[in-house]
């Protein structure tokens, strides 16, 4: 089924891995897609000292040194499309600067109206080190479309994906955003001939009922079989093996990282926990945990009715 019809690809000006492009260029083809590549360069380090230092040392004109960078950058972008097929796609690219690169990647698409966003993940190194760069998990964050964040060490194709659902959804917007996202999981792992994991975590809260008459097996018992009977109604149209099943107790956000791990997930196609309507509320504790312990690539799909807090210069 044909999903995407406008895709943004943003590469990592400090790594030369083109998996990202690939993806992105297999991707257009098989949705028959537009696709833009665009390098978002940080501003120089030249520009953060102040005119006067800049004379002293004797540094190259700063025009002419965002010169040289964007031509460097522009011949990686043409030898990575020469080894790939690119005909037959409406492709085009650029090379851009920008103080805040995450802000302007959002208005970009919002002007453009790109429906899918995939980026190359930058790792953030130190005592605090986590997968996703700010830029990554702001985007992820505040992007109004789905996100996806591509390790520069993945490879071509995946082989086991991982869709995590919430088998008791509130309303119908969590219900369709579960459909979305075994739709794209099983899809993509149709093309990629990969195995399709499913996870669900639910939560036993009986901590309360500990003081009262409530049988606390019988009620754990009926609160796993709840869980498993909706579940498996949530797969009835998405033939899954059982073994490739996940129904565990405790925390999504411990639980989707330990199977992943466990099972050597490639890819996860998560939703979120926002609260829709409120600007800004995309990314929950959930989806924060999950990424902050995996180190596959992520998914990640906005609930409908989702609202960046991001607005466009003419709309301040």
């Amino acid at each position: 089924m044909e999903r995407f019809k406008n895709i943004l690809l943003i590469l990592n000006p400090e790594s030369e891995e083109l998996v990202a492009l690939a993806r992105a260029v297999t991707l257009a083809r098989q949705n028959q897609a537009s696709l833009h590549v665009v390098v978002v360069l940080e501003r120089l380090p030249l520009d953060y000292l102040p005119l006067g230092t800049r004379t002293i040392l004797g540094m190259l004109d700063r025009d002419r040194l965002r010169e040289m960078i964007e031509q460097r950058q522009r011949r990686l972008l043409r030898t990575g499309l020469s080894a790939l097929s690119t005909e037959g796609i409406n492709l085009s690219t650029s090379v851009e600067w920008s103080h805040t690169p995450f802000l302007n990647i959002i208005q970009r698409v919002l002007r453009q109206g790109h429906d899918l966003v995939i980026k190359t993940a930058e790792h953030v190194t130190g005592p605090a080190a986590v997968l996703f760069h700010p830029t990554d998990r702001n985007l992820m964050r505040k992007c109004p479309c789905p996100v996806w964040m591509i390790r520069p060490e993945q490879h071509h194709t995946y082989q086991r994906i991982l869709a995590a659902v919430d088998s008791l959804p509130d309303d119908e917007i969590n219900a369709d955003l579960n459909r979305h996202i075994l739709e794209l999981a099983s899809s993509q792992a149709v093309r990629d001939d990969a195995e399709l994991h499913v996870v669900h975590a639910y939560h036993v809260r009986s901590k309360l009922l500990q003081l009262t008459d409530v049988n606390i097996d019988e009620y754990r018992n009926a609160v796993v079989a709840l869980h498993r009977e909706r579940l498996e109604a949530l797969l009835e149209a998405y033939p899954v093996p059982s073994q490739r099943v996940h129904l565990e107790e405790g925390f999504p956000g411990e639980i989707i990282p330990a199977v992943a791990r466990r099972e050597r997930i490639d890819l996860i196609v998560m939703g979120t926990l926002a609260r829709v309507g409120i600007p800004g509320l995309f990314i929950g504790n959930t989806a924060e945990r999950t990424l902050d312990h995996v180190d596959c690539d992520i998914l990640a799909i906005k609930p409908k009715g989702f609202i960046t807090p991001v607005r466009l210069p003419d709309q301040d």
